[in-house]
């Protein structure tokens, strides 16, 4: 038995924001949706969404203010002003 198939979501949705087409993702795999907030600390934030379809749990990693920078790229530093900031922490 391989892995369940699951649906892929695109960036932006359709009112051009992550957070409503993350929840249309979240409801399309039949996950309660209203999600569990844990704040690991000032940078970043779990949002868990448990009883989804199959019993699996949906978590989306977010970074507070953060761009479209790549962790790790040497060019962050240099692109943090104006593509935003970036976290190392996850």
């Amino acid at each position: 038995m391989g892995p369940p198939e699951v649906e892929s979501w695109e960036y932006p949705g359709d009112d051009g924001s992550w957070a409503a087409e993350f929840e249309e993702f979240v409801a399309g795999n039949g996950c309660d949706p209203t999600a569990t907030d844990t704040f690991l600390d000032s940078e970043i934030v779990i949002h868990t969404y448990e009883g989804c379809d199959g019993g699996f749990v949906m978590a989306l990693f977010e970074v507070r203010f953060g761009g479209h920078t790549w962790p790790g790229s040497p060019l962050r530093d240099a692109l943090d002003d104006s593509l935003g900031f970036t976290t190392g922490r996850v």
